[in-house]
């Protein structure tokens, strides 16, 4: 490394040496020669020496020149060889850093490889260790929300208990009111169906199921044929129903004794013709009893 440096040097402070008494010799000539070819003085002796003496001295500038752009390519060379020696030295340093770098990382993986087993082992526990508090966390996690369910599902049960429940004892109430009112309208409808029995069939407003139930009583006697208590059975049956539904308006009303009147004189009119007492009978009560 340091004989290379020091080569490198001394190509690089390399001059080339002047050749200063050749030199000054070599312009006295030419000088001496300028003069004399001017003066004219030159004789055919003189001029055929002289160019013998210039054809020499032609070849020995040659020479020179020639010395001379070998001593230029030698410098030219000179400098490349410094270069390449500079470039090889500079590769030789990094090679050797490589060479040390490469060293210490033999050095640091062997101090390593010493410790892996070691280091395996407690990465192994630490990660052994996290699973299993992960595991744990899930399981919470997972009862946690199964008991969330749970007690959701049993609220829920509940709350279905506790409306039907509501449910069965608003339906209890509504069919016990509803059996009372229904109770109580039996007894209406029967004594409704008395009533049209005897004939009594009012078209007023405060008796709106008269005139239906005298419609319903005629149409099973004259129409259907039916026997007396299967005409009061079929009558109570139809007003129970009427009352239970919707409210009898007062046109409706009307229109009842309207057909109840056109019933009544076609029972009376068959009752003419049949020789049956019973609708005989029933037919004369209805002709007593019209309002």
């Amino acid at each position: 490394m340091t004989k290379t440096t020091a080569l490198a040097s001394r190509f690089d402070t390399l001059e080339l040496v002047p050749m200063r008494d050749f030199e000054a010799g070599a312009i006295a000539s030419i000088q001496t020669l300028i003069t004399t070819i001017g003066s004219g003085q030159l004789s055919r002796r003189q001029t055929e020496r002289l160019r013998r003496a210039t054809d020499t001295l032609s070849d020995v500038v040659g020479d020179i020149e020639r010395v001379v752009t070998h001593g230029e390519n030698i410098a030219r060379a000179s400098a490349t060889l410094a270069r390449d020696v500079e470039e090889l030295a500079a590769e030789i340093d990094e090679f050797q850093t490589k060479r040390a770098e490469n060293a210490v990382r033999r050095v640091e993986a062997a101090e390593r490889a010493k410790h892996v087993g070691e280091a395996a082992r407690q990465e192994l526990r630490v990660r052994t260790l996290t699973a299993t508090v992960q595991a744990e966390d899930l399981q919470a996690q997972l009862d946690a929300r199964r008991a969330a369910r749970a007690q959701a599902e049993e609220r829920a049960a509940q709350e279905r208990i506790t409306i039907q429940q509501r449910t069965d004892r608003t339906r209890a109430t509504r069919d016990a009111r509803a059996a009372v009112l229904r109770e109580k309208h039996e007894h209406e409808a029967t004594r409704i169906v008395q009533d049209v029995q005897i004939g009594a069939v009012p078209a007023d407003a405060a008796h709106p199921y008269h005139a239906y139930a005298a419609c319903v009583y005629l149409a099973a006697r004259v129409d259907d044929g039916l026997t007396t208590d299967a005409a009061i059975s079929r009558t109570r049956d139809a007003v129970l129903r009427l009352m239970l539904g919707v409210e009898v308006a007062p046109e409706t009303i009307a229109r009842y004794h309207e057909a109840y009147v056109e019933l009544k004189a076609r029972a009376t009119s068959a009752a003419r013709h049949r020789d049956t007492t019973d609708l005989f009978a029933a037919a004369e009560a209805f002709a007593g009893g019209v309002q």
